[in-house]
């Protein structure tokens, strides 16, 4: 039944991704595949420190939740006659319904494990179309984070635009599919994914999540000012070529592995100061 009600969701999600500008398909076909295993890590007890069920309100009122998930996907599915996207209502109302369904059959402390991966369903909807009035900033950014790197390497460029920078020989437009939004969302989501799997301490977590959005401007404007570079040496054709589409996926990665040590080193402070803490508290018992 479930899965029958996120049907139509899924349908305008996938069509909402074919025809906009922003992308996000990669993302939102890979994170129930990213759900059915965070989920399976869960079951296994993995982070087994991450329960927290004590406070687990929403839990613990299984038939206040499934209201609560009933009534957005009810607003929904009424609204979409007249306004498709209001199927985005809809779609948020899912993961309620399904957490308080698990906390209704397998109980407060068991459904509780699964909380994360049931909470980034939330994320396969498609945010970029929603929040794509935000690209203008984004875009501005960008180009500015380019001009400085260009002009700190010695190369002459001006302004056309607040997204345009000419030198003598090429120009780059900074445009909405340049922006840097899917970058930015597609590394918060593994981020937290991430920060889950690994943090022990939660502002660890948040402190990786703050770093999303400076990291992604910054190598997108990097990635921009590399364009504009293989224009002038390459010619239109190498600049409009594979980096142009698929540079922002191979940054990823870097960036990614950028947040995997610093992560790294932030557990194993958590992990120092915990250890000192126990040793000092156990030098003080009688």
């Amino acid at each position: 039944m479930w899965a029958c009600a996120a049907l139509p969701v899924a349908v305008w999600a996938t069509q909402v991704w074919t025809e906009g500008l922003l992308g996000g398909a990669s993302t939102g076909l890979v994170l129930p595949a990213l759900v059915v295993g965070l989920s399976w890590l869960a079951w296994r007890g993995v982070p087994a420190s991450r329960a927290h069920t004590r406070d687990d309100f929403a839990g613990r009122h299984p038939d206040a939740l499934a209201a609560v998930g009933l009534t957005l996907y009810a607003a929904g599915a009424v609204l979409a006659g007249r306004h498709p996207d209001a199927w985005m209502l809809a779609g948020l109302g899912l993961p309620l319904s399904l957490y308080a369904g698990l906390a209704r059959s397998l109980g407060p402390d068991t459904a509780a494990r699964y909380r994360f991966p049931i909470a980034c369903l939330c994320f396969a909807l498609p945010w970029e179309h929603f929040v794509r009035d935000v690209d203008g900033t984004l875009q501005r950014a960008s180009a500015v984070v380019a001009y400085h790197a260009l002009t700190l390497a010695g190369y002459s460029i001006t302004w056309w635009d607040e997204v345009t920078l000419v030198e003598p020989d090429y120009w780059v437009v900074v445009n909405e599919t340049c922006s840097g939004m899917n970058l930015m969302l597609t590394l918060g989501i593994y981020t937290l994914v991430y920060g889950w799997l690994t943090q022990r301490a939660f502002i660890n977590r948040l402190w990786l999540l703050l770093l999303v959005a400076p990291l992604a401007l910054l190598v997108n404007g990097l990635r921009v000012a590399s364009i504009l570079l293989l224009g002038k040496y390459g010619g239109d054709a190498l600049a409009q070529g594979f980096w142009h589409t698929g540079g922002a996926y191979l940054l990823f990665l870097p960036v990614f592995w950028g947040l995997y040590a610093l992560g790294r080193r932030l557990d194993a402070r958590a992990v120092a100061n915990t250890m000192t803490s126990s040793a000092g508290q156990s030098a003080q018992s009688p």
